[in-house]
């Protein structure tokens, strides 16, 4: 029997998608960095703006999705893309 053993924080498949749709083109890029563990200041460099804005969107990141931390966002991201992949491919790498 497959089970979830992620926490979801805040991305559940009703309300994922309206979550990612309303981001920013900024957001997603500042999202995907995170997701790949970079810094605020990897991140500030990746997508050309002042660290001072990246850490602006991230707390925002971390308000839309219902996290209280960057590495509950970063698991977060990764944990959907195992769902959907689920999805996909009618299986789980779970289990």
């Amino acid at each position: 029997m497959p089970h979830d053993p992620l926490p979801t924080y805040g991305i559940t498949d009703g309300d994922h998608e309206s979550k990612v749709r309303s981001l920013s083109e900024t957001d997603r890029a500042i999202l995907g960095r995170i997701a790949e563990g970079d810094s605020d200041a990897q991140v500030a460099d990746a997508v050309f703006l002042n660290l001072q804005t990246v850490r602006n969107h991230v707390s925002g990141l971390l308000r839309t999705f219902d996290c209280t931390n960057r590495t509950q966002l970063a698991l977060a991201v990764v944990h959907d893309h195992y769902r959907r992949a689920d999805k996909e491919n009618n299986n789980s790498p779970f289990e």
